[in-house]
């Protein structure tokens, strides 16, 4: 039986961006059974900065652990405004592309083809700065690779640029919500670690020298590879993405670029 492949991406409202990271994924496995944890391995960040705005594409690789097939649910964070204009699902060998579609029409397509036993997936924005991401019957011992890009405006204050990638789904995100249980993934207590890893590059194009650049939470390393140009990395290859990642840097001439 040839299994067709469907990706139907939904936006509720306007829109607002992002993207992805340290999120969650839990398998609905069969009716009456308690939810599976697929549990995340990796997550790659690649973000290319150059003047005012941000190119950020996230990859996060999960397993299905489980005998049975399953319906992933991922949950995940995102910059509030930012705007999602890419999305691919690889599982195997096979990927898919997102295609963006009306939020009741994208619907009916996925639970169509959930009921005929295809692998499906449906992108949802659940707030401003969340989306779920469900896919449909995701076989025993499947390999997940979820890729997500988004573009980003930076922050600049007091004549200093900030960008800021969201690793977590935290307390913050479910704060007045109306149904915080939906939205809150696990919690991993102090001292804990979820188990996976994530590796981030940033590559900046600053556009004038800098007289400083550096990371609030994170110890980063700096590759200068010309006047305003950077290649950032974390430190460490085997960071818990536990807290954002906010890098700042100053202008020499401390000014706005152009």
């Amino acid at each position: 039986m040839v299994s067709i492949l469907l990706l139907a991406v939904a936006f509720q409202g306007q829109s607002a961006g992002p993207l992805a990271n340290c999120g969650r994924l839990t398998g609905i496995g069969q009716e009456g059974m308690p939810p599976i944890e697929c549990p995340l391995q990796f997550t790659q960040v690649e973000a290319d900065v150059a003047g005012m705005a941000s190119r950020v594409t996230v990859v996060q690789t999960f397993m299905n652990p489980s005998r049975d097939p399953i319906e992933a649910i991922y949950t995940f964070p995102l910059p509030a405004d930012a705007s999602v204009d890419r999305m691919r699902i690889k599982i195997g060998d096979r990927v898919v592309e997102g295609e963006i579609k009306p939020r009741g029409e994208a619907r009916a397509i996925y639970e169509s083809a959930r009921a005929a036993g295809q692998t499906a997936a449906l992108l949802d924005q659940e707030r401003p700065n969340i989306f779920t991401q469900s896919i449909a019957n995701v076989a025993p011992g499947a390999v997940v690779e979820v890729e997500i890009s988004y573009i980003s405006l930076l922050k600049y204050e007091d004549g200093q640029y900030e960008f800021d990638f969201p690793m977590v789904v935290g307390p913050r995100n479910a704060m007045h919500a109306p149904d915080p249980d939906s939205i809150t993934p696990p919690i991993v207590y102090h001292g804990m670690r979820t188990g996976t890893d994530v590796a981030l590059t940033v590559h900046l194009n600053a556009g004038t020298s800098l007289k400083q650049v550096g990371s609030t939470l994170h110890a980063i390393n700096i590759n200068k590879l010309s006047a305003g140009r950077y290649d950032i990395t974390l430190a460490r290859k085997d960071e818990i993405p536990n807290r954002d990642f906010i890098l700042k840097w100053t202008p020499a001439g401390n000014g706005v670029t152009e």
